[in-house]
């Protein structure tokens, strides 16, 4: 067995310029990730992660802190990330900013603790250097960086490198502190982004190259055994919490996230795995034509996919050959295969190809395949030393200069998905979030012919008919509108929003039990508290299942004042009074303009033989909303009509009662009827007579012999010159 090492060389002299180094890694990484700071959110996913999230916007709280642990939102479980949401939302609010400022400062680290690690590791600290500039400025790597969305890659790298820099100090001193400050950096790593899982595998490549733990095995020998068993006995503890981790995400993906094999056959995943290995070379070679989205094709042709399997044979043959003499090139190798292999599409979650950010770990073994290959043809030719230092710069300053072009194509949603149109015009979800875009500026026209793009790329588009869908419905085109949402269900039956807004559609339609049944399908998928309280609203003649329904929606979201409005109003209609009314107040609190929260606070408090707090109630109700007859006449009743004096006013009951007649033009009984009170009220007995008379006709007319029988008891009350007083 190999001694495990750690090299450290290098003299006094030599340190002034490595901290140069250092700081010139620092700045320049600061300096072309600068602009991100006037860049706002994008509809990439971060108003799910922040700028939308309900939860997020909250800040730190006990509650979030446990939300973060517990949920599964956007089809992931990474807790450590959403608690770098809230902090920074407790901490600077919602300006997109800071997160953008705190991915380039965790960039920015992650490049510098790289630095140190490998040349811990190696002792070649200039070639280390190398990979930590490529890593830091490649364009590839913008995307991890510039989207906010992406905190979960930078935020596990650092765990990622932190766990190795504990595996390493493990490697050198066998010290169990050392080793379970790996594993709970690890974990950490884990819980910021799944992709992780493949961390152990690469500590297995470290034990080779460069720690020289373990030699490499030999072909058809008993060793590789005993390495599996060796390596395997060491770091189950690692491995474990990669299996409990690839678990979780799998249970998280599972429903909306996960592209089934009938939407994506197995070859044509297969294919783009190969293809997309050698794509990300060619991409890392030559970074041009960078987008937030790649379209996946819907084949590939046999000859680039030949090509890809010859390119990767080639590379793979070159690495075994030369493994005795250059290492690092099938450990880098072999890292680049092995950490793609999450996210390289044969459990395809989303509808991309490919992507950059999924390079942000993975090439780091293709630029320690770079830099050890490059300082050792100097080393063997030294003639060439100067053309390669002078090619290192160039290929740094273009590294550069192109990260900044790729950085400002991040600036908002409409710069963001204008380019990806450019690069790729045939990509129906680049049309569909910048329709979104345009649709938030109020360019409507704009939106709906980029939707309408969308749809015609990719007919199966379900969130661009149903985005699509939404601008129709906004535009009151209802039956349009209701198409576009069958159609998204009939491509994603599970799309529960789709769900939720078809039954708004037909709500408006007038076509309740529809409405219902896409109803109780979207709280089957995904229960929100708004999908509650819409199904809670429809169930107005089954009060025992809409009190069910309100009650849940305010469990999931206590401060949702349309469930605390609409409960108090059903509790009132059955005399739950008392329960009502706390209901009601809440609603008060949080929206002390709203009459209608007045109102229906007034009723409770009535029923609570409370008047004076009532009377109060409505006054606010009719100073908020004039024209609304109800508050007026109940107002107008209680000032005319109650037996306590002190509540009794009968100068403004007469003059609400005369708005309210206004307003309902003298063809409500109950306006008129009130009129009558409210004269008697102030002793004008003949006009009360009179008000009483056209009420008492009105209510024949309607069929109320009820009312009009009241009426008429009142009416001989006025005759002998006596006003009405209403029974508690």
């Amino acid at each position: 067995m190999y001694a495990p090492s750690m090299i450290n060389h290098g003299n006094a002299a030599a340190v002034p310029a490595r901290l140069w180094t250092f700081a010139a890694l620092a700045l320049l990484t600061l300096a072309v990730f600068a602009p991100v700071r006037n860049f706002d959110f994008v509809n990439y996913d971060d108003n799910l992660y922040i700028s939308e999230n309900p939860v997020v916007r909250e800040g730190l709280t006990a509650d979030t802190i446990r939300w973060a642990f517990t949920t599964t939102s956007v089809s992931n479980w990474h807790p450590v990330t959403w608690l770098s949401y809230l902090l920074d939302v407790e901490l600077f609010g919602l300006n997109p900013r800071w997160f953008h400022l705190e991915n380039v400062l965790l960039h920015t680290v992650n490049a510098l603790l790289l630095l140190g690690l490998l040349q811990r590791l190696t002792g070649a600290f200039w070639r280390s250097a190398l990979v930590a500039a490529l890593f830091a400025w490649h364009p590839l790597h913008v995307e991890s960086v510039a989207w906010v969305s992406e905190r979960k890659d930078v935020l596990s790298t650092l765990f990622w490198l932190l766990a190795t820099w504990a595996y390493a100090r493990y490697a050198q001193t066998n010290s169990p502190r050392w080793y379970a400050a790996g594993l709970g950096a690890f974990a950490l790593g884990l819980m910021a982004k799944p992709m992780l899982v493949t961390l152990p595998c690469t500590f297995i490549l470290l034990d080779h190259w460069p720690l020289h733990r373990r030699p490499l095995p030999e072909w058809r020998t008993e060793s590789w055994r005993v390495a599996i068993e060796w390596h395997a006995k060491e770091k189950w503890p690692f491995f474990g919490l990669a299996a409990v981790a690839s678990l979780i995400t799998v249970a998280a993906q599972s429903g909306e996230a996960v592209v089934s094999v009938d939407q994506l056959p197995l070859g044509l995943r297969l294919s783009n795995a190969v293809g997309s290995y050698a794509a990300y070379l060619g991409r890392t070679i030559w970074p041009f034509q960078l987008a937030a989205h790649y379209p996946h094709p819907e084949s590939w042709p046999w000859w680039q996919v030949g090509g890809a399997l010859l390119i990767l044979a080639g590379m793979s043959a070159v690495a075994i050959r030369q493994v005795k003499a250059r290492p690092y090139l099938l450990i880098g190798w072999l890292w680049y295969l092995g950490t793609l292999v999450p996210v390289i599409g044969i459990v395809q979650v989303g509808d991309q190809a490919l992507a950059d950010r999924y390079t942000y770990v993975p090439l780091l073994g293709v630029f320690v395949m770079v830099a050890w290959a490059l300082a050792d043809a100097v080393a063997l030719k030294p003639q060439l030393r100067a053309g390669a230092i002078a090619a290192t710069g160039l290929a740094l300053t273009a590294c550069l200069w192109l990260t900044a072009r790729q950085v400002q194509t991040w600036r908002d949603s409409v710069t963001l998905f204008t380019h990806a149109i450019q690069i790729s015009p045939h990509d129906a979800m680049a049309h569909n979030n910048l329709a979104l875009a345009l649709a938030a500026q109020g360019k409507a026209a704009e939106a709906r012919s980029h939707y309408e793009a969308a749809v015609r790329l990719r007919p199966t588009h379900a969130l661009a008919h149903n985005n699509l869908a939404n601008l129709l419905a906004n535009e009151g085109r209802l039956v349009e509108a209701i198409r576009h949402y069958e159609l998204a269900l009939q491509h994603q039956p599970q799309f529960s929003h789709a769900h939720f807004n078809l039954a708004l559609a037909l709500i408006e339609k007038g076509d309740r039990e529809a409405a219902l049944q896409h109803l109780f399908e979207t709280l089957r998928l995904h229960p929100t508290p708004q999908a509650h309280l819409q199904a809670a609203n429809l169930l107005g003649a089954r009060p025992a299942e809409a009190e069910r329904h309100y009650r849940e929606a305010l469990r999931r979201s206590p401060g949702l004042v349309e469930a605390d409005l609409n409960l108090g109003l059903l509790l009132i209609r059955q005399g739950r009074h008392a329960e009502a009314a706390p209901l009601l107040e809440n609603a008060v609190r949080a929206r002390p303009d709203s009459a209608v929260a007045h109102y229906r606070l007034a009723l409770a408090l009535l029923g609570l033989n409370q008047a004076a707090p009532a009377v109060a109630r409505l006054r606010d109700a009719v100073r908020l909303k004039a024209d609304w007859p109800e508050p007026l006449t109940l107002l107008a009743r209680l000032l005319a009509t109650h037996p306590d004096a002190a509540v009794r006013h009968g100068r403004d009951a007469l003059a609400f009662a005369q708005q309210a007649v206004q307003l309902t033009g003298g063809a409500n009984v109950m306006s008129l009827d009130t009129l009558a009170v409210a004269h008697a009220e102030n002793g004008s007995f003949a006009e009360a007579t009179a008000a009483a008379q056209r009420a008492l006709s009105l209510a024949r007319q309607l069929g109320q012999p009820a009312l009009a029988a009241q009426i008429e008891q009142r009416l001989k009350l006025y005759e002998a010159n006596q006003p009405f007083r209403e029974t508690p």
